[in-house]
């Protein structure tokens, strides 16, 4: 398994998932504040993201000390009834590699893939990762596509809570 886990993170995203909803008016029931994955803010938000995969998997390797929690934000194919149509982005804990394939817990439950829930596990590629985070010293690193989200709030006490949780950079220094 990658780096050391004590839960700060898993706590971390769900009250940001829980707080980002309030202000948007999004229903409680969803549990997601939702952004076209084509804008181009998430666009370069993944692009991002896995330009720098590779050194947070290393990272949590081999310095579990310092790089914690571990989490994935993983596209899995949203099925019709003729071919995989959409993805569903689904973040993950407790990551798990045998080189090209991956397993991990999910986080939280999927909206549209009813047949995996919150705390299943769950495999994938490589190719389906869209975001990495990790925690260095209490700072959420990583975590592209919630940067993304961050101007779509108002000034708020969650929009703060956010700001104060997120590293200033989302690489550790010297990456």
């Amino acid at each position: 398994m990658f780096g050391k886990t004590d839960g700060y993170m898993h706590r971390v995203l769900g009250l940001i998932f829980g707080f980002i909803l309030a202000p948007m008016g999004v229903s409680a029931a969803s549990e997601y504040l939702v952004m076209d994955a084509q804008s181009p803010q998430m666009v370069q938000a993944t692009t991002l993201a896995n330009e720098s995969l590779d050194d947070a998997l290393a990272a949590a390797k081999f310095n579990p000390e310092t790089y914690t929690d571990l989490m994935l934000k993983v596209g899995f194919p949203i099925l019709s009834d003729v071919s995989p149509s959409t993805i569903e982005s689904v973040w993950v804990i407790h990551v798990r590699t045998d080189g090209s394939n991956f397993s991990a817990t999910l986080d939280s439950a999927p909206i549209a893939r009813t047949d995996i829930t919150s705390g299943k596990p769950v495999t994938f590629t490589r190719d389906q990762i869209q975001d990495w985070g990790l925690t260095v010293e209490g700072r959420a690193y990583g975590f592209f596509s919630t940067r993304a989200m961050l101007p779509m709030l108002e000034a708020s006490s969650q929009k703060a809570f956010l700001q104060s949780t997120l590293s200033e950079t989302p690489l550790p220094q010297g990456w």
